[in-house]
């Protein structure tokens, strides 16, 4: 289909390897590593009596480590999927992301005995990103909200803080005693790669597209 594409624009010798050039591109782009984002944050121990603690344990190889005072940088473009999949409270709990929505758990459901890593959830919304996100994301109900950087808002991430392409967004709506736990609304949060070999294979046979135009437009 590429050399289809190439031979209709009849290009030069030099647009051919312009060609050939950004497919290879794209070949080489296919073979990035998987994406990740930063996260850094303060070890908390508020999460010992957590009623998702096996199983969080169990997506994140033995070693989930709640994080608060949380901060959330994506170094470059990525795709983030965020999908809501337990909590345990006796709220109508929120979370959302500035120009993706809001999920809800308005009946609490609940401790999943599913794996985490590939449970559907009851809800999921997903967007490109860039750049620092802790202002554009939050946990909210009646009482409070809570966006990265404050106590009720945490972060399981294997082993803490670091790169991650999966990540659990963790609530605790300010119970007290043993309640104290952000398991009060779980959210998971995988991180995708652009497809940029796409992105570079359209932009090269555009550019040849572009400059096959302005040779039969110099040739009238």
């Amino acid at each position: 289909m590429i050399r289809t594409l190439i031979r209709s624009l009849q290009p030069s010798s030099m647009l051919r390897k312009a060609a050939i050039g950004a497919v290879a591109a794209t070949a080489m782009a296919g073979s990035v590593q998987a994406a990740t984002v930063d996260i850094t944050g303060s070890v908390s121990t508020a999460g010992g009596f957590n009623n998702f603690g096996t199983q969080l344990n169990a997506a994140l190889g033995g070693n989930a480590v709640l994080l608060d005072a949380v901060s959330v940088m994506a170094l470059q473009s990525v795709h983030l999927t965020f999908t809501a999949i337990g909590a345990e409270s006796g709220l109508n709990n929120r979370f959302s992301v500035d120009g993706l929505g809001t999920l809800s758990e308005t009946f609490n459901f609940g401790y999943p005995s599913v794996d985490l890593l590939t449970t559907a959830g009851t809800g999921s919304m997903a967007g490109v990103f860039s750049g620092l996100l802790d202002g554009l994301m939050r946990f909210s109900n009646f009482a409070i909200t809570a966006a990265p950087g404050s106590s009720e808002f945490g972060i399981f991430a294997q082993g803490g803080a670091g790169s991650h392409s999966v990540f659990f967004l963790a609530f605790d709506d300010n119970g007290a005693g043993p309640d104290d736990n952000h398991d009060d609304f779980l959210i998971r949060v995988n991180v995708v790669p652009l497809p940029a070999g796409g992105i570079l294979l359209i932009g090269g046979i555009g550019a040849l597209a572009a400059m096959r135009r302005r040779k039969a437009a110099a040739a009238v």
